[in-house]
């Protein structure tokens, strides 16, 4: 499976980078409840109980590589980068 499609399928299922808005694709938790730091380190031990750390990787990827660049990036960077 491409990432491409790894990315699409997490998203179905609700677990694709939950620290991300959802106009950026991810997938937040209901009710406006914040995904901090904790959140994410819990999340990622879950998944780890899978064994696949291919599957890991290509999610986890996002929480981890995408904050910087919504945080520090211009806009352009953000809308060719972040945009789902």
């Amino acid at each position: 499976v491409d990432a491409y499609t790894l990315a699409q399928k997490a998203v179905k299922a609700g677990i694709f980078a939950p620290m991300i808005d959802a106009k950026l694709g991810g997938t937040p938790l209901p009710n406006g409840v914040k995904f901090d730091t904790f959140h994410d380190l819990v999340w990622i031990d879950e998944l780890s109980r899978t064994g696949a750390s291919g599957l890991i990787a290509g999610i986890t990827i996002w929480t981890m590589a995408l904050p910087p660049i919504l945080n520090f990036g211009s806009q352009y960077l953000i809308d060719k980068v972040a945009k789902p």
